[in-house]
Order: structure tokens, then sequence, then C-alpha cells
């Protein structure tokens, strides 16, 4: 964590950095004059300014001037130089050639000069008093660098020779730097190679990094005073205050600060091969010789480590042929055992099969005369749906108008639920497995979540730390600019809590939406579930007058014992249904009709039946249950399952959706902070109870009473001990304290056994009445299928009409 901080702010210097030196201007005016018209030319002056030029550009330079110049040239570079050294950072001037001095005064001496005498000087050469006026507009370092004390011949024209001193002049100035190629009235020596002495060493000490002007003329001093033995040593006139650096690139320490705590081999080289002057570079080596061994060492524990892993996967495979074969052969007995079941079941089949068929011949008279008022009542029925359909549409198509991306989604929950329901019936057990497994998976990913926003948190607080700590020693550093960031800072508050502040509104939008949209759907469901209450209850009356009728005729034509009661001898079908189920799994046979008179229907059936002549009628397929219906009633049932699973459920279960069953779904979301509350329970709702664990809802305890465990128990209240005469002190025996009594939590009701009566002949079978609705909120249960019971809690009754 420190390597990283310390390079994030290293970056973060070096870009400070870059963008202060981009925006850093630097001019230069730089002369070379080597073929003199007048003179003896001169080997290295046109190299000097080449090279020098090429230098300073690499160093940001912007160059000014040229080689072999005459006066006029000279002056108009110098017109150049002046206008654009207005204000800037730095301002160089370097001149190669020949130059003089006369009365204290330098000169540059331009290719074209023609010198007789002193009053050619002001007409045939330069002044370098007007290099530095000109040095003098800049606002930072002024510096003016001169290799031009060579040796100048000149005739004598007069009895008195004006030119009789060597060298150059002292030059100085408040903030100039003037360095000298060799010292005052001394001569300068052009070299034997490509540059002069001087100027060698100045293009070599500019390419090194991290020099100030005192380092860099000392560099520049040393090589040349090594170079020509002592003969020349270059002279350096410093008055400038502040620090100046040719060469702004990185410097081998800066370098080394970043790569110290670095355990990459590759910059450790790159350092020994761009510094390899550097006292450094053994720390370097040896560095690099020990990442070398590191390296060596891991290389040789990972084909260790590669070798025992193939050893291991050779050892798993081998294991997982083996268990492979066991299974093959478990898989081969079990194939055996479910052939032999198979045969088993196919006997049993076809003996049902006879046995079904023998009772369809026999109740073919009942099922005609049922099926025909089956039919009637059908029709009925259809007309009724129809109308009822036909308003349906018109309001979902209403609805549909205003939310079409709401009812799109519920009716894709809604199929999704359908089929999910209708294809995991038989694997409800296994689907609770997976789902508690799945809770633990979530249980566990939240805690391993938890831990990571922890840690990511701490993270975040240890950068902010540092961040505060960096942004503390900047603003020590630029007090000035305090007063400024303080005003953005502020700025960029207001903007962040004008931001905030939209997000806000904008969420409180979006929630408000969301609300009205819960509310318009709950406002939607109660009124389709209004409807099919008023629906079931038609039915429910319907089939009460049909069972009275029923009776009724029942008791005005008592039915001959030929013709119901049983054979002598015969047993009754242990494994036959009764009721619904009856009509249900005979093949071929339709159910009752749920409504309507049915007794006359079976005294022509008995007359159809005693008359040999009379046709069979066929016999249509059963119309299946409402599939809404069922659904409804399974997720009933499942939801009052899972809050009696997690104790939300106080009153004990029912096998309807009552106030008690909305009672304990309200108090399920107020402990789930759900809003709006719910009425009834839904795909989502039921998969979210599923998640929760048991006891999720705390026991609610009366007044005297504390929860301990699954119970209520009450509060035990110490008696007072009365005050004892004083006279005579009686030892007391202490009272017992009253016990206290566990009060248990109301239990949920047990299961209760579903008997099955004795069938009765097919004649008599007769539609079981429906259970009254309840006066405070009339919904009779809707028609049920045979539902297999290995998809329902085993604590909770069966439910749905016909069990």
């Amino acid at each position: 964590m420190r390597a990283l901080l310390a390079l994030i702010l290293g970056l973060a210097l070096t870009l400070a950095a870059e963008c202060a030196l981009a925006a850093e201007r630097r001019v230069a005016l730089v002369i070379g004059n080597a073929a003199y018209q007048k003179f003896p030319s001169l080997p290295n002056p046109r190299n000097d300014a080449d090279d020098v030029t090429a230098a300073l550009k690499r160093a940001g330079f912007e160059v000014f001037g040229g080689t072999d110049l005459r006066r006029e040239t000279i002056r108009d570079h110098l017109r150049q130089f002046a206008r654009a050294a207005q204000g800037a950072d730095a301002a160089l001037a370097y001149y190669a050639g020949h130059g003089l001095q006369y009365k204290g005064r330098n000169y540059i001496v331009p290719v074209d000069a023609k010198l007789q005498d002193e009053f050619d000087l002001e007409y045939e050469t330069v002044r370098i008093d007007d290099v530095v006026g000109e040095l003098n507009r800049a606002d930072g370092a002024r510096i003016l660098i001169l290799d031009a004390c060579r040796n100048l011949p000149l005739k004598e024209k007069s009895d008195r020779n004006p030119f009789t001193e060597t060298g150059l002049a002292k030059i100085s100035g408040r903030g100039l730097v003037v360095a000298y190629a060799t010292q005052a009235n001394a001569l300068a020596f052009d070299g034997v190679g490509r540059n002069s002495i001087f100027t060698d060493a100045f293009l070599k000490a500019i390419d090194e990094p991290g020099l100030d002007l005192p380092q860099f003329f000392q560099r520049v001093s040393i090589a040349v005073d090594r170079q020509s033995g002592g003969r020349q040593t270059p002279e350096l006139s410093l008055s400038y205050p502040g620090q100046f650096y040719f060469n702004r690139s990185e410097t081998d320490r800066d370098a080394w600060r970043k790569i110290r705590d670095s355990n990459d081999p590759a910059a450790f080289r790159g350092f020994v091969q761009k510094y390899p002057q550097s006292d450094l570079a053994d720390a370097a080596n040896a560095r690099l010789a020990k990442l070398d061994d590191w390296s060596a060492l891991k290389e040789q524990q990972a084909r260790r480590a590669d070798a025992a892993r193939r050893r291991r996967e050779e050892q798993e495979r081998a294991d997982e042929e083996a268990r492979a074969r066991k299974v093959a052969e478990e898989k081969a007995a079990e194939e055996r055992a479910a052939e032999a079941r198979r045969v088993a079941e196919e006997l049993r089949q076809r003996r049902l099969a006879e046995e079904r068929e023998a009772e369809a011949r026999r109740v073919a008279d009942l099922a005609r005369a049922a099926e025909e008022a089956r039919q009637r009542k059908l029709s009925e029925q259809r007309e009724a749906e129809a109308r009822r359909a036909a308003e349906q549409a018109r309001l979902a198509e209403e609805a549909r108008q205003k939310k079409l991306a709401e009812e799109r989604a519920a009716e894709a929950r809604r199929v999704a639920e359908e089929t999910r329901l209708a294809e995991e019936a038989q694997r409800r057990k296994l689907a609770e497995e997976r789902a508690a497994e799945e809770r633990r998976n979530a249980a566990e990913k939240r805690i391993a979540e938890e831990h990571r926003l922890a840690e990511e948190r701490r993270l975040v607080e240890e950068r902010r730390a540092a961040e505060e700590r960096r942004q503390a020693e900047a603003a020590a550093d630029e007090k000035s600019r305090r007063k400024r960031a303080d005003e953005q800072a502020a700025e960029a508050r207001r903007v962040a809590e004008r931001a905030a502040e939209e997000a806000r509104q904008q969420r409180l939008a979006e929630e408000r939406a969301e609300a009205a949209r819960r509310v318009e759907e709950a406002r939607v469901a109660e009124e389709a579930r209004l409807a099919d209450q008023a629906r079931l209850a038609e039915q429910a009356r319907l089939a009460e007058a049909a069972s009275r009728s029923r009776e009724e005729h029942r008791a005005a034509e008592p039915v001959t014992d030929s013709a119901v009661a049983l054979a002598p001898g015969a047993a009754p079908e242990p494994d036959r249904p009764i009721g619904r189920l009856a009509s249900l799994d005979a093949p071929g046979a339709a159910p009752e009709a749920s409504g309507g008179p049915s007794r006359p229907a079976l005294g022509e059936s008995r007359m159809a039946y005693n008359d040999p002549q009379a046709a069979l009628p066929s016999v249509k397929p059963a119309e299946p249950f409402p599939s809404e219906a069922i659904l409804r009633d399974r997720l009933h049932r499942d939801a009052e399952a899972e809050l009696g699973r997690i104790g939300c459920a106080v009153e004990g279960a029912d096998t309807d959706w009552n106030d008690a069953s909305r009672r304990a779904l309200a108090r399920y979301a107020k402990q789930a902070k759900l809003k709006p509350v719910p009425t009834e329970p839904n795909a989502a709702l039921l998969e979210e109870m599923r998640r929760r664990p048991e006891h999720f809802c705390p026991i609610e305890c009366g007044a005297g009473q504390k929860a301990e465990g699954d119970q209520c128990v009450a509060v035990a209240k110490p008696e007072k001990a009365k005050p004892e005469p004083e006279p005579k002190p009686v030892a007391r025996k202490p009272k017992p304290e009253p016990e206290p009594k566990p009060v248990a939590r109301k239990p949920k009701p047990e299961p209760k056994p579903v008997v099955q009566e004795r069938p009765k002949p097919a004649r008599e079978i007769a539609q079981p009445k429906p259970r009254p609705a309840p006066v405070a909120a009339p919904r009779p249960a809707p028609p049920q299928a045979p539902v297999s019971t290995a998809a329902r809690p085993m604590q909770r009754p069966l439910m749905g009409v016909g069990f």
C-alpha cells in the first residue's frame, strides 16, 4: 500500500512538473562566425553554433540567429530576439567567433567587419552591451555565454595601437549570468575536433539532467581545465538568485526513488543502461542480482508445484474412473429393478383398465343424462362467461392503453409462474432443498460481500487520509493560492449539493411514481378478486340449489336395488376416488354438472338402462377445472405454510384465505418493512418468504409476560417482606416465590387426515355440497382439480373443492 501511494504521488508530481515546464517560455540567440573576409577563418565556431542550437532546442528553447552573419544580419536577429525575450522565463545569448575589447567594452566581430583603427568599431562591430540590454527584457534567468576570446590580428595604422589588450573585459549586471570560455583578458583555444574545448564541455553537460546553473558551469569548467591541461580556465559571473536547469529530464536519483521499492528486474536493468555512471548503478546491479536469484527460486518452486499437480490430477483421474465404473454398475442394477417394476405396473394398469371399462359400461346411461344436463349448464355458463369476458376485455383494453409496459411484465410473470408451478409440481421437495442451499449460499455471499465492502471502505478511507495529507502539504507550500482553491472548492460543493438535491428530487419522483403504480396494481387486483368472489358465490348458490333439487328427487323416487346396490359379495374398491375425483379418473366418463336438477335425468337413464334396444350415448371428455383457480388456491396454501413456518401466523391455519391469513400477511409485511401492505400473496412475495429464516416474526406476548425461546412466560413479581415488630425478632421462613408459568404459543393445527368413505355405487354418486361462504367475506372455494400431495407442505391440511 505504501509503494502504491508513493507511485501515485510521484506520478502526480511528475505531471505537475511537466505541465509547469510546458508552460515555461525560453528564447535564445546563437551566433557562430567562422568565415571572416578580412581575418583568418576559424575552424570551430560554425560547428559550435549548429550543435549548441540543436542542444538548446532539445532543452525547450526557441532559437534565433545563425552562422557567418554580417553586421546587419546580426542586428536583424537581435531585433527578433528582443521581441521574443520580452517577459520570457529564460533568455540566453551564445556567441562563438572573434571578439575584442576596447576601453573596457566588448565587441562582436561580424564576418564582413573592416577594422582599421578604433574609429571603425562603432560602425563595423556589434557591442555586447546591446546584447545584454536585450537579455534584460526577460523576467527569468538571463544567461550570456561568450566563446569569443580568440586572438584578432590587426595592423597598426597610427603611432598608437588601441587593440593591445587581449581577451574580453568583465561584464556585470544584476540578475545576469555571464560565462566566459576563458578568464578575463586571456585567450580561448580552438579544439582539435569538431567543437572548441569550451563548447564541447558545454554540450556534454547540457545532456546531464538535474544540474542547476552553478553545478552546470562547474562541470563545464572542470572539463575545460582537464582537457586544456590547465592552460584555459573558464570564468563565471553569477548574480541570478533563482534556480535554472538546462535539462529538465529525470535525474538518476529521481529514477532511483521510483524503482527502489519495485520487484521488476526490467526497471533496474533500464536504470543501469540509462545511468551507467551514476553512483547508484552498483546498488541497482546488486538489487538486480537478488531479483534474478528470487526469480530462479520461484521458477523452481513452480516446476515442483506443477509436478505435484500432475501427480494429483492423475490420482484424481484414476479415482474418477473407479467411481464411474461403480456408478455404471449401480445404474445397471437400477435399470433391472426399474424394468421389473415396469412389468408389474403394466399388469396392474391392464387390470385397472379392465375394471374401469366394466364400470364405464355400467354407468353409461348415467353419463349420458349427466352430460345433457352439463351441456345445458355449460351453455348458460359460457354465455355468462362470454358477457363477463367481453366486459373484462373492455376494461383490460382501457387499462392496457394506460399501462402497457406494466401489463406485459405482469403477464410475463404470471405465465412464468404458471409454467413453473405446472412443471415443478412433482419436484417441490427437491426445489425446497435447493432453495435452502441457495439461501445458505446467498447468506455466505452476503457475508463475503459485507467483508469486501468493509475492506473497500477501509482502503478508500486510507486513500482519503493520504489524499488529505498530500493536500495539507500542498496547501502549506502554496499559501498564496489557498483563497482561490477555497473558493473553487466551495463552488464545487455547491454544484455537488445542487446535483445531489436534483438526484434526490428525481429519486422521490420515481418513488412516488412507483408507489402510484403499486396502488393501481393493487386496485386492479382487488377488483379482479371481488369479481372472482362474486362469480364463485353465484356458482356456489347454483350448486346448492342443484344439491337440494337432487335430494328432493332422491326422496320422491327411490332407486331400485337391482340398479343401485352393489353385486352380492362385491368389495369396495380401495383405490377408487370419490365424488368429483371419480368422474375425473374414469376413462371416458364426464363429471356431473355442478348445478341444475339432475334426478329426472337419473330416472330417464334408469329407464334407458332397462331398455335393451336403447343405444348407449356417446361420452365427451370432461372439461378441466380453471387453471386460475388451481394456481390461486395453491398459492394461498403455500403462502399460509410459509407464514406458519416463519412464525407470522399466530391464529392457526385454515383451508381458506381469510381475515386471519391477511392479518398474518400484514404482520409479515410490517416485519419486512413492505410498502404498501399486500392483502393477497403473489409469486414474488412467496419466494421472498421462502428465503426468510424460521421465527422471522418475533413472538408477541401479552401484558405481564415475556418471551423465552418459542414460549411466553409470566413475569415473576417478588413480594415485598412485611416489616416485623422490633421488640421480638422472630425468624420468618421465606415465602416461596411463585414459579413462572410457561405460556406456550398457540400450536399450529395438526393436519386432518383425509378419510375416504366407502365408495357408493356409480348411480348414487353425487356432487358434494360446497362449504357455505362466510357472511363477513363471502368467498366460496373455487373448483379444484386433483393435485398431487407431494407438492404440498405436510403440516398443512388439504384444501380445495372435492377434498
